[in-house]
């Protein structure tokens, strides 16, 4: 009898085990924190476009969003994509009087439990018209993050699976949605996470096997060369822009101490490291993106993660510039709330256009605008 109890007891126990594990992994993902975020941004004729996310509904999943700002940043209209169970926008660009964005979406509960989400390509016009989306589910879990719009198309770039392996993911689609190739990149696990285009080459940066990770393609999405950086951190190389005809990309480097501090790499158009440099941050961190203004200067976003008490994380973003050849200029941090994300930055006359979010106790994470002037000082925040 004894040893039926015990049984009994123990079944009971590992019934009660595997529900937490359940509602710990796979119950709706999103905190009773309120979340609105502005992620990705370009502008165009005085008006901003953005994708972000949102929890505004009633079962609080994550919805994507894409917004059109004034040149006061004030909202002129939001489009929230709600089909399916959950969605996320990554990345937008302008084709001549349209816009382009990129996502994925998990299109039911059993597809998030099971991490089997699908990539997206939408087209907007400029009164938020939707013109096409297609659906990408040549692989699983796929997810574009990066798009560029070309000539005749746009490249698009993102992460999918084949089997257990991440794989990275290249694709032309024309102007009209219609898929011209697929390219996919398949050594070791990897992902990508930015592109650009010099020279008739497209350059995409992202990680293999948790290390920095930087590829060369033709134009018409021939695998040329590729090289990896042993020193970034499990996430690799972030962002890439191009200055002076070297690459400069964005990550988080490793010291002798073991800490990861933010950091840029140069190298030329032929893949050759060329120097780099990192920057003494408090906590760990590493550097998420970069652009180059009228002087060729380089401005980067920053991010680092302070743990506090409980085990609670809060993060501590950066504003910084660097000369072309990575010398730095100033590195300038915001700590104006508990918990802050810096996600793009854009050009506007003399000034940079900063989007990132926020956690407020009374209010939970808010999209926000903050401009800086040319000397990364803080003028407005919105």
């Amino acid at each position: 009898m004894v040893q039926i109890i015990k049984k009994l007891f123990l079944i009971f126990l590992l019934v009660l085990i595997i529900i937490g594990v359940y509602y710990f992994f796979f119950r709706d993902q999103e905190s009773s924190d309120y979340l609105d975020t502005i992620d990705a941004v370009t502008s165009s004729d005085g008006l901003i476009f953005a994708v972000g996310r949102n929890n505004n509904n009633d079962q609080k999943l994550t919805k994507a969003k894409f917004t059109i700002y004034d040149e006061q940043q004030q909202k002129i209209y939001e489009r929230v994509y709600n089909k399916g169970y959950r969605s996320q926008f990554y990345d937008i660009a302008l084709d001549e009087d349209d816009v382009v964005v990129v996502g994925g979406f998990d299109d039911s509960k059993k597809d998030y439990q099971n991490h089997n989400s699908t990539a997206l390509l939408l087209k907007y016009s400029h009164d938020g018209e939707l013109l096409f989306e297609k659906r990408f589910d040549g692989v699983s879990n796929s997810k574009f993050v990066d798009v560029i719009s070309i000539d005749d198309g746009y490249l698009v770039f993102g992460t999918g699976k084949k089997g257990q392996q991440d794989i990275g993911l290249l694709l032309k689609y024309y102007n009209d949605g219609t898929l011209a190739w697929e390219k996919e990149f398949t050594e070791g696990n990897s992902e990508f996470s930015s592109a650009i285009v010099v020279d008739e080459k497209i350059y995409v940066v992202g990680c293999q096997n948790h290390h920095g990770l930087l590829v060369m393609y033709t134009m018409d999405g021939t695998l040329e060369q590729y090289i990896i950086y042993e020193d970034s951190d499990s996430l690799g190389f972030s962002d890439i822009v191009e200055v002076d005809r070297y690459l400069v990309v964005t990550t988080g480097i490793k010291n002798s101490n073991d800490k990861v501090l933010p950091g840029l790499i140069r190298y030329d158009l032929d893949l050759e490291y060329v120097n780099e440099i990192s920057y003494t941050s408090e906590h760990s961190g590493r550097f998420l993106k970069v652009v180059k203004d009228s002087n060729d200067d380089l401005v980067v976003l920053g991010s680092t993660s302070e743990n506090k008490k409980n085990d609670n994380v809060i993060h501590h973003s950066y504003i910084g510039k660097y000369r072309s050849n990575l010398t730095e200029a100033q590195v300038v941090p915001y700590y104006n709330e508990e918990d802050d994300y810096f996600t793009d930055i854009i050009l506007m006359d003399d000034s940079y256009l900063v989007s990132g979010y926020s956690y407020y106790p009374e209010q939970g994470y808010l999209g926000k605008f903050l401009s800086y002037s040319s000397a990364l000082k803080l003028l407005e925040v919105k």
